[in-house]
């Protein structure tokens, strides 16, 4: 319905404007061929820093899928990680380049509810992200990267790089 739509529009648009040579509104609706070619050809050769929160495991193996897809496409991830998932990723991509990017130790709390444990840790989270963000400053350059890719990593981010946050911490 939408394309539709924007095609009704276009041809009404063409015909009272008169404008000669001007793209058609349709023009954005590429085939999907086309557009995973271009995907294709952004990401080959690309280094991409692939970088899963290390609160347990479970950021590091969803970034499992991500780094194997990024390979498909002929691109060079670069795991950056700590610990138990830095372990984890060095494992299932052993010829893949892998950095150390110091983590937090967090602390649970023994009830139910975290939301106290995580509370009194907040200070100490918000000095994380600004440390990430200062690690990735000193360090992209040295590692050549074109893009990242962060699970749950708040700090790493640049307004110089493509910048990717896989997060299940949103809300409606």
């Amino acid at each position: 319905d939408e394309v539709r739509r924007v095609l009704e529009k276009d041809r009404e648009g063409t015909e009272s404007s008169g404008k000669e040579g001007s793209k058609p509104a349709w023009a954005m609706y590429r085939r999907k061929a086309d557009r995973r070619r271009d995907l294709r050809a952004m990401l080959r050769g690309a280094r991409i820093l692939v970088a899963p929160l290390d609160w347990g495991l479970g950021h590091a193996a969803r970034c499992v899928p991500v780094v194997q897809a990024l390979l498909e496409q002929g691109s060079l991830p670069v795991i950056g990680a700590d610990k138990g998932a830095l372990a984890l990723l060095r494992d299932a991509f052993p010829a893949v380049e892998a950095v150390r990017i110091p983590g937090m130790e967090v602390r649970y709390g023994s009830g139910r509810s975290q939301a106290w444990a995580m509370a009194r840790q907040f200070p100490a989270m918000l000095r994380q992200v600004h440390e990430e963000h200062a690690w990735l400053a000193r360090n992209r350059g040295r590692l050549q990267l074109d893009a990242v890719v962060s699970d749950q990593r708040f700090g790493l981010h640049s307004p110089a790089l493509p910048s990717v946050l896989i997060t299940h911490q949103v809300f409606p």
